[in-house]
């Protein structure tokens, strides 16, 4: 009877709940006692700014994990940016794979203009990743007006800010990214 205690014992503080620990952002404007962001710290310094996701999205490692993801965050507008932050862009063609479709390009290109252009983060990267996914030509001749239209609205911002993630904005590198999504 002790052993079975001493089973269930270990079982049990194996499966507790681990308590939540900062980023590395976050830990770092603790211990500095700042409430100035990162991201602000980093512009301030001329430095790159990336995007950090908040500590509660999980690492996706294939489509299977990030269309669960994806469906989960749909809807909240933060839990959105923060899946999107969360992407690696030399991995949008292992992560989101064959689910490309005109609603999910939309979607990501929505964030982007909401979330990551106004806070001078990367997008560049992004889109560069995303037009390496399988099914990306297709999805774009399938565009609607008012969809292409957002797609050209996004470029347009980019433009306009003369900035992408804190560094500025390589003009011909969006003009050639302009013209694979075809609205340059």
């Amino acid at each position: 009877t002790a052993t079975a205690t001493t089973t269930k014992t270990t079982t049990a503080t194996e499966k507790a709940p681990q308590p939540h620990k900062a980023a590395p952002a976050e830990a770092t404007q603790q211990a500095s006692g700042s409430k100035q962001p990162a991201a602000a710290k980093l512009a301030a310094k001329g430095q790159s700014q990336t995007a950090q996701p908040s500590a509660a999205v999980e690492v996706l490692k294939n489509s299977f994990h990030f269309e669960k993801a994806w469906r989960a965050a749909k809807g909240n507008t933060a839990a959105l940016a923060d899946l999107v932050k969360s992407l690696p862009p030399q991995k949008l063609g292992k992560l989101i794979n064959q689910n490309l479709d005109a609603e999910l390009l939309c979607d990501m290109v929505t964030v982007l203009a909401r979330d990551f252009v106004p806070s001078n983060l990367a997008v560049m990267p992004l889109l560069a990743g995303l037009a390496r996914v399988p099914r990306f030509d297709t999805t774009l001749m399938f565009l609607e007006d008012e969809e292409l239209a957002k797609v050209k609205g996004l470029f347009d911002m980019l433009e306009a800010s003369g900035a992408d993630g804190g560094q500025p904005l390589d003009k011909t590198q969006l003009q050639a990214l302009g013209k694979t999504y075809g609205v340059r």
